[in-house]
């Protein structure tokens, strides 16, 4: 399941890879042979799968011609696939092949089996040794498209051109195509053989589009006549297209001998495609060397270290921008956590500065309202002061007039004995300390209940009148007000400087929490309120 889902990944991504833009028919083929070849050992385990099949057959065999026939199977399933087990069934059916026409069969097996390990030579002295006047229709077809092979290798292979093997060859296909005419199944390519050798190349490609459209073909046929499409084209888009088409046919028949694949290769190479080209270079020589098929593995050798040193220095040339690219992104990395760094510093630095601001502002806020309140008291208070003082100037005048009168009327004694009097002295204080009850609980309505909030709840202060404060209140409003000094508190209140220690000290004690704290709290109260 994970492969066929890679497939599909390879299919879609791929075209991202390698082309910038796929606009022809063999830039989508090229990836389809693409997801072919990573199902090229699923094709290999049914070709597996067939072959298990026929051996099981050589155990119910029971003459000599179904063994040689059955082995003769085995022997073509593995010619083009492996060829150690198709000289392992080669011998075999040189024990069961005693007659004439199984030797025949032996003999071609055995010149293929020659022709596919690079045995030319033996190949062609095997040829030399059979006698084809005496062969049927049939034999001398499959002899003389066996002899067209061996030469066609050959040529290929020399060292140099040898025009006596072109002659050879074509003298053969000539043989043959006119041995069509009396075939029952006529060997369908050689007259487009023929067609391209003479370069009557549409001719020969309308002929093979032809064959692909009306007959029942195998996909190694398939294959083969892709190939030879391709060789009638001058175009490369459609020499390519042909080629894919003929590589996919090989891997669908699981053939290991086989051109296509690395010509495309060769092609993808010149055009720049060095991965693609490699990959399939690579493939090419791998299965020419498992499957022991030495007929192409010399010509790929050749080709293959080129195409190899170039992968490999593109590789490292690869290898040394993602090594430039690494060391860029690393320096960067580096700039960046520096960067971030420096943010975080900065901040936790302005988080700092927000804190301090917050604390500042929330001090501000409390001065504010602290000069609010204190500028409210002193508005309060110098009212007051001047509605008394010009409450006094008016009582020193009425009293300045009784003290006259009485001079007047009566005698100097009456006088003095109203000036020994502290009647008026003592109604004017109480009346002050009222008036500064009022004053002061105006300002603020709470004091009684908050100051008692700070002391323990059986030492608690309660006025005997609503609106008026009793002596230890009337000390601790004054210090609500700022005034602190105890001299001043006494001489305000009309008390010894002992008698107001006292009365500090006893609320000190009566205090909730620490006792050094305490007046302080007092400073305090009605400040949140306001």
């Amino acid at each position: 399941m994970a492969k066929y889902i890679l497939i599909c990944f390879l299919i879609i991504i791929i075209p991202f890879n390698t082309f910038a833009k796929s606009n022809t028919k063999s830039d989508s083929l090229v990836y389809l042979l693409d997801s072919y070849l990573l199902q090229k050992s699923e094709y290999d385990k049914a070709k597996e799968a067939d072959i298990k099949e026929i051996k099981s057959q050589l155990n119910s065999s029971l003459n000599k011609i179904e063994l040689f026939n059955t082995c003769n199977k085995l022997f073509n399933e593995y010619l083009y696939y492996n060829m150690d087990s198709a000289f392992l069934y080669l011998k075999k059916q040189d024990e069961y092949g005693d007659d004439a026409y199984l030797k025949f069969q032996f003999n071609l097996n055995k010149i293929s089996a020659f022709l596919q390990v690079g045995m030319y030579f033996e190949a062609v002295e095997l040829i030399n040794t059979i006698d084809y006047e005496n062969l049927n229709y049939n034999q001398k077809s499959e002899y003389l498209d066996l002899s067209i092979r061996v030469y066609s290798a050959l040529m290929y292979n020399s060292a140099f051109e040898d025009i006596s093997y072109q002659s050879v060859i074509k003298s053969k296909r000539e043989e043959l195509l006119y041995l069509n005419d009396f075939l029952e199944e006529p060997n369908i390519f050689v007259y487009p053989d023929l067609l391209i050798e003479n370069k009557e190349f549409d001719k020969a490609r309308l002929y093979l589009e032809n064959i692909l459209k009306t007959k029942q073909l195998t996909s190694h046929q398939k294959a083969i006549i892709h190939h030879l499409v391709a060789k009638t084209w001058n175009d490369n888009e459609q020499i390519k297209e042909n080629l894919i088409l003929s590589s996919i046919y090989d891997i669908k028949a699981s053939i290991k001998e086989y051109i296509s694949l690395w010509q495309l290769a060769e092609i993808l190479f010149e055009e720049g495609d060095i991965d693609r080209s490699y990959r399939y270079m690579k493939t090419s020589l791998q299965d020419a060397s498992t499957s022991n098929i030495r007929l192409r593995a010399n010509t790929i050798s050749n080709i293959y270290p080129l195409i190899e040193s170039t992968y490999q220095a593109k590789v490292e040339k690869q290898q040394k921008q993602i090594f430039s690219a690494l060391i860029i992104i690393s320096f960067l990395l580096i700039i960046l956590l520096f960067l971030f760094w420096i943010l975080y510093r900065h901040t936790i630095k302005l988080k700092l500065i927000r804190k301090e601001l917050k604390k500042r502002n929330e001090h501000l806020k409390e001065l504010n309202i602290s000069l609010i309140d204190s500028s409210l008291i002193k508005e309060e208070y110098i009212g007051k002061y001047m509605e008394q003082s010009l409450l006094y100037l008016e009582k020193i005048e009425q009293y300045r007039r009784m003290i006259r009168k009485k001079i007047e009327k009566s005698t100097k004694g009456e006088v003095l004995q109203e000036l020994k009097s502290t009647n008026i002295v003592d109604e004017e204080l109480a009346s002050f300390l009222q008036e500064f009850d009022k004053t002061f609980l105006s300002l603020f309505p709470d004091f009684v209940d908050e100051y008692n909030s700070l002391l323990i709840p059986e030492e608690r202060s309660t006025p005997k009148n609503k609106g008026e404060l009793d002596t230890e209140l009337r000390v601790y409003a004054l210090i609500r007000l700022g005034i602190t000094d105890s001299d001043k508190i006494a001489r305000f209140l009309g008390y010894s400087l002992s008698t107001i220690y006292n009365y500090r000290t006893k609320a000190r004690n009566k205090y909730l929490g620490k006792r050094d704290d305490f007046e302080e709290k007092v400073k305090e109260i009605g400040i949140k309120q306001t």
